[in-house]
């Protein structure tokens, strides 16, 4: 904000070369009016010229430097030490109304405050925080998944996650909106069919504000376009009876805009929004999508449900029964998806579903996942009391990593591991087995993966049971013989394999709580000597000095690491 008379900002510029073209200064208003200050056009001669240049304005502003190229590569510009007069003011000193978001040098409109577009002047204050409600709690950028958005099954046509161009000539976005190149996704549709139908999970609303606006970038470019819109459908009674937005026709290259203010009585009731593209009869009718949030006004918008469960079962036959994926972090960056059997890539994860008939199960994608990075799922929230718990789980796949079941307060605490299974267990589904949980606040069950790096290293999830109730007793099925039953399935070994440091179960359960087990790895486990007999046996690993009748191995480990007792002959020799 100019002080008085003064205000000036000096640059040091460099024009020199036979194709010169023009650099401009222009003030840019908060109104986004343009003041052009200063130009300079053509050849100015070799060396550094300086400019001061007078800005005669009351109000706020910022600069804009200019450079248009001229008619060949000898059009070179440059510019240095750029700085204001002491009559130009502070620059900091910036107030705002209560109804602005203040930044560092200027003041924004509450509406553009994590709407993934750097508003703020130098710096992006307006984009940080965006994971903490209320700002940009709801935001989706395509990233890493669609949640909390899934294509509609009625529609003949699939919203499809595409980064950089779309295939098509003179039609779509050349890159995202969010990263502006061509790592960025976004959402888009082609192909044969007429409608695609982008329908978010049920969003329960708590109104914060007097106004509540929905925001989103779209590309509509193209010959062929024909129709984007948007509507609420109403969660209670699944009618769709307010259009918030709608556009039709070719829009032009670019990302586009949209702030559409939600009606009051939308968002005084649980919601869903219903984003729809209609294909043109051409090619060139692709529909692009990016950056959905809602604006603070909405308040703390959730998935999860406000009210308390008593049931938190779920088959996954037709959604995920309210169960949510947290908010994406640097440790738990990738989310569970909802699968159809048959989506096994035939080196990980399950080829079929587990329910009897069914055909959707919960599946978290190893490609890409960081050893040590996690998946997070957690059920609805359940009301205090007893219940019983059981879930049927599949861990197929060289680079499977750990899955655990953890009992959670709803603030995401955990409160103790209720089931932890690790590595790879073939291409079957197992049973956890059924167990009480006892609680006396509201919480909620949490499945978290973490992966072990590596393409084949997928996993899932089927046929939760969570039921009000504590478990009845259930009767384990007898093996023949005397044998062994393996902790979590049906399957029975001999007793003679228990305990013999090989494990046949699947869950390794024949080899634990072994206690008279010693494999001499630490030490003898306090076995000693005879005292009385000729010779001794002596802990050791590898090959005996006596060379040609030793192991080279121990038993255990199968490597040459690994320790064993041995004696050597004649003689007799006794371990107690």
């Amino acid at each position: 904000k100019p002080r008085g008379i003064g205000c000036q900002v000096r640059f040091a510029y460099s024009m020199y070369g036979a194709g010169m073209g023009s650099l401009k200064v222009s003030a840019i208003l908060l109104s986004n009016l343009i003041v052009r200050l200063w130009n300079r056009s053509g050849d100015q001669g070799r060396g550094w010229k300086v400019a001061v240049v007078d800005i005669a304005l009351a109000s706020q502003f910022r600069l804009e430097f200019r450079a248009d190229r001229g008619s060949s590569y000898q059009s070179d510009i440059a510019i240095d030490d750029l700085s204001y007069t002491t009559a130009c003011g502070c620059l900091s000193d910036v107030t705002c109304s209560s109804s602005q978001f203040k930044c560092k040098y200027n003041c924004i409109g509450n509406d553009m405050v994590c709407d993934y577009n750097v508003d703020c002047l130098g710096n992006d204050a307006d984009e940080q925080n965006c994971g903490v409600c209320p700002y940009g709690r709801n935001g989706q950028t395509f990233e890493t998944s669609l949640y909390p958005f899934v294509n509609a099954h009625e529609a003949d046509l699939q919203w499809t996650v595409r980064r950089g161009g779309t295939p098509s000539v003179g039609t779509g976005p050349v890159s995202d909106h969010t990263l502006g190149n061509a790592r960025g996704t976004y959402l888009y549709i082609e192909g044969s069919g007429t409608k695609a139908i982008l329908q978010s999970q049920v969003y329960y609303a708590k109104p914060h504000g007097p106004e509540c606006y929905l925001r989103f970038w779209y590309s509509m470019h193209g010959a062929g376009v024909a129709v984007l819109e948007v509507s609420i459908m109403d969660a209670g009674t699944r009618h769709t009876n307010i259009t918030v937005f709608f556009k039709s026709g070719n829009m032009g290259q670019g990302w586009k805009f949209a702030i559409i203010p939600l009606p009051s009585r939308t968002y005084s009731y649980d919601f869903q929004l219903m984003i729809v593209a209609t294909r043109g009869s051409t090619l060139a009718s692709d529909i692009a999508l990016d950056d959905v949030s809602f604006t603070a006004d909405c308040g703390c918008l959730t998935t999860n449900p406000p009210y308390v469960n008593t049931d938190a079962s779920c088959s996954f036959e037709k959604g995920l029964c309210g169960y949510s994926n947290p908010w994406p972090t640097r440790a738990a960056p990738r989310p569970w998806f909802r699968r159809m059997s048959g989506a096994s890539s035939g080196f990980t994860g399950p080829t079929a579903d587990n329910t009897a008939g069914g055909t959707g199960y919960i599946h978290v994608d190893a490609p890409g996942a960081l050893y040590g990075q996690s998946a997070l799922i957690t059920t609805p929230t359940l009301s205090p009391g007893a219940y019983c718990f059981s879930f049927w789980y599949n861990m197929y796949g060289r680079n499977v990593g750990d899955l655990r079941a953890q009992l959670m307060m709803t603030n995401g605490t955990v409160v103790r591991n209720l089931y932890h299974t690790s590595g790879n267990q073939g291409n079957f589904w197992y049973n956890s087995m059924s167990q009480t949980l006892m609680m006396t606040t509201q919480f909620t069950v949490g499945f978290e993966y973490a992966f072990a790096g590596g393409y084949a290293g997928d996993a899932a999830i089927d046929d939760v049971l969570i039921t009000k109730g504590a478990c009845p007793p259930v009767p384990l099925p007898a093996c023949p013989n005397g044998g062994h039953l393996c902790g979590n399935s049906t399957v029975c070994i001999a007793a003679a394999r228990v305990c013999d440091f090989i494990q046949d179960c699947p869950s390794g359960s024949d080899e634990a709580g072994c206690s008279t087990d010693c494999t001499f790895e630490t030490g003898q486990c306090n076995w000693h000597t005879g005292r009385h007999d000729v010779l001794d046996w002596t802990r050791r690993r590898g090959d005996s000095p006596s060379g040609g009748t030793a192991p080279y191995t121990d038993h255990t480990t199968g490597a040459g690491s690994g320790y064993y007792m041995y004696t050597v002959a004649p003689g007799v020799s006794h371990l107690h």
